[in-house]
């Protein structure tokens, strides 16, 4: 199957439905179909078209003719929903056909056509514009948003065009989608977890800001601070990010204050691809801002067991040699059974500053290989930076890099100052906290956004907010998928579980237990909704393997 993606003037990304289809139960009436011929429309009969089951259209066009819009069918909604005006919604059909079709077209509006509006454009309030398609299968979809000027409490008709003269050709329409809500989908990914910092505040129930002085085992100057860690607006684009600040005080018997936090039994995670739009403080010298993870299982195994995965660091001696402290970055890995540790990366000098903007730095995680990736958003045809391969293991040896990078892992981010990754431990040496800058330097995060494809291997587990019902609090559910089966753990029992897939549609039911059996559905991401007795309700993204 073929997937044509659509957009409307949002951009360039690719969505998939997250929310209701607003069709869902519909029963659909075939309407009266117009048919060209000559120069008009008729209702002809060199055409067949039926509603199979409420659940598909099957057209067959015959002759050819002139007019460029050739045939128009139309099912009857018989509903009075409401499209709000200037709303986005998701809308998605399958279609295949016999011969290519060099013009479709979709429609939702109202049947009716006033005098005034003989075409009826005052009644459009979301269409698919046209598109061609080749001989085959194809799913369609897209965002668009309801173009009429005002809010629409009834719609009569959703409407398919077929022109450009195809002739004898069968056509089958189903899964017919509108949804109220949407979320980005990328390549053949998932968005399974964001933060975008859009709430004014930072969500604790992703994010832990640690303290301490420690120097992170690098001999780091800083001591990281809660008071470090902030979201607000950057100044120069106006985007709502969280803010690592690194400041030149004295506090606790250091010279420099930051920030560090982590997503660590919170949100952690196994195969995908992780996207961080991030805007660098100027380094030189002496910062060192990274973007990274470490295994999940620490507190078990600790260091260098756990595996770490530097995404991206800047600010290293290197650079600073080479007089490029803005261009000069990497990646690395680290792991083995015990110090000193196993490890291996690459670093570059860049084509461009980093340190001018936002960027953003991709990793590409599956059961083989590592890749990190710099701005793909504006380069798609980028190669990585780095790649690692951690196929599978040969024989005995516990070094072995693949022993390490087959678990979930949590995010960090942090700003560190000084130590030996710049080889600089006096603060004053710090040139990059300076009067100019009223000895301060700051890192924005943007978003951070995990994707998956709902393959085999691949893990993702999410502690959302904490429900406080009636002054008590209970920990949020935690959700496994294992041999067909959703297992749900959690301080009470669910009243009720809905299961949904991606189109909105209701696949699964169950009430008073703790498990839904899964094992007749297809892999993929679903929605489960868990409702409780105290009233609550938590929403999960899910990955059923099958």
């Amino acid at each position: 199957m073929i997937a044509v993606l659509l957009t409307g003037n949002i951009s360039a990304q690719t969505y998939q439905c997250d929310g209701n289809n607003v069709l869902s139960g519909v029963g659909f009436e075939l309407g009266t179909p117009f048919y060209a011929y000559g120069d008009g429309w008729t209702t002809s009969t060199d055409y067949t078209c039926a509603w199979e089951d409420n659940n598909k259209l099957t057209i067959h066009l015959g002759t050819a003719t002139q007019m460029d819009w050739q045939a128009q069918f139309s099912l009857m909604t018989g509903l009075h929903n409401t499209l709000t005006a200037g709303k986005t919604y998701f809308l998605s059909f399958d279609i295949e056909t016999s011969t290519d079709l060099p013009r479709v077209y979709m429609k939702v509006q109202r049947k009716s056509l006033s005098s005034d509006d003989p075409e009826g454009y005052n009644n459009r309030y979301l269409e698919i514009p046209s598109l061609s398609l080749s001989a085959g299968k194809h799913t369609v979809s897209g965002i668009f948003s309801n173009i009429n000027e005002t809010t629409i409490t009834e719609y009569d008709m959703v409407l398919f065009d077929f022109g450009g003269n195809p002739a004898n050709t069968d056509i089958t329409i189903s899964n017919i989608t509108i949804c109220d809500g949407y979320s980005e989908k990328s390549d053949d990914y998932y968005l399974v977890w964001e933060d975008e910092f859009n709430d004014g505040k930072l969500d604790k129930s992703v994010w832990n800001t640690e303290v301490d002085g420690d120097g992170g085992g690098n001999n780091e100057l800083q001591y990281y601070r809660d008071e470090n860690v902030s979201v607000g607006v950057e100044p120069v684009s106006r985007e709502n990010c969280l803010i690592l600040t690194a400041k030149k005080e004295d506090f606790e018997g250091h010279t420099c204050t930051s920030g560090r936090l982590n997503t660590v039994g919170n949100m952690e995670f196994k195969y995908g691809k992780l996207e961080g739009r991030i805007k660098l403080p100027k380094t030189a010298n002496g910062l060192w801002p990274a973007f990274w993870m470490l295994g999940g299982d620490i507190s078990e195994v600790g260091w260098p067991q756990c595996g770490e995965v530097d995404i991206m660091e800047m600010g290293s001696y290197t650079g600073i040699s080479y007089g490029a402290q803005e261009e000069y970055f990497g990646g690395t890995f680290h792991w083995g059974e015990s110090w000193p540790q196993m490890s291996w990366g690459q670093e570059y000098t860049w084509g461009y500053s980093l340190q001018d903007d936002f960027h953003l730095f991709t990793l590409v995680w599956d059961e083989n290989s590592f890749k990190m990736y710099l701005d793909q958003d504006k380069y798609p045809d980028t190669a990585p930076y780095v790649e690692m391969n951690i196929s599978k293991i040969n024989g005995t040896d516990e070094w072995q890099v693949a022993h390490y990078f087959h678990k979930p892992f949590y995010v960090v981010l942090n700003l560190a100052v000084g130590g030996n990754f710049p080889q600089i431990s006096d603060i004053n040496d710090i040139t990059a906290l300076n009067a100019s800058n009223n000895y301060e330097a700051k890192m924005y995060i943007d978003y951070l956004k995990l994707y998956q494809k709902g393959a085999a291997g691949e893990e993702f587990y999410y502690n959302p907010v904490l429900t406080k019902v009636d002054n008590t609090t209970y920990s949020p559910f935690r959700v496994f998928c294992v041999a067909g089966v959703l297992s749900v753990t959690g301080d009470v029992e669910p009243a009720k579980m809905v299961l949904y897939n991606l189109a909105g549609q209701k696949v699964q039911e169950v009430k008073h237990t703790h498990s839904v059996n899964v094992s007749n559905l297809s892999s993929g991401i679903y929605i489960l909704k868990i409702q409780t007795e105290l009233g609550t309700e938590e929403v999960h993204k899910v990955i059923i393997n099958n």
